[in-house]
C-alpha cells in the first residue's frame, strides 16, 4: 500500500471529464424540487414620479421598478418633457439605500 500513483494533471482532467459526460448522459441526476420550496416572484410594479437630485427644470420625469417595497431600477420616463435621465438621477437609487446614509436631524 505504500505506492505511489503518479496521474498527470492532464489524465486526471480527461478522467473526470469522462466520468462527468458518463453521468449526465445516463440522466442521473434528476432536479426535484419540493411543493411550496421555490417562492415565486413578487411582481414587480411600475410607479411614475420626477427626480428632485438636482435643479433641472422641468423636472426629470421617473417611471420606478417597485418589487417587494423596495425601488430596484430607474429608468426615464416616456414621453415627458425633460426626456433623458442625468447622472444624478440613475444614482438615486445607491443614496436612496446607503447604508451611511443619515436618517435623522443632526443636531448642532
Amino acid at each position: 500500500m505504500n505506492e505511489s500513483v503518479n496521474i498527470s494533471r492532464r489524465t486526471l482532467l480527461k478522467g473526470t471529464a469522462a466520468v462527468a459526460g458518463a453521468v449526465l448522459a445516463g440522466g442521473a441526476f434528476e432536479i426535484v424540487h419540493p411543493e411550496g420550496a421555490i417562492a415565486e416572484e413578487a411582481p414587480v410594479e411600475v410607479k411614475y414620479t420626477y427626480c428632485d437630485m438636482c435643479n433641472h427644470v422641468p423636472k426629470c420625469g421617473i417611471a420606478a421598478s417597485v418589487k417587494d417595497g423596495k425601488v430596484v431600477r430607474v429608468e426615464a420616463r416616456d414621453k415627458y418633457p425633460a426626456d433623458p435621465i442625468c447622472a444624478k438621477g440613475i444614482s438615486s437609487l445607491q443614496e436612496l439605500y446607503d447604508p451611511h446614509r443619515i436618517t435623522y436631524p443632526m443636531v448642532r
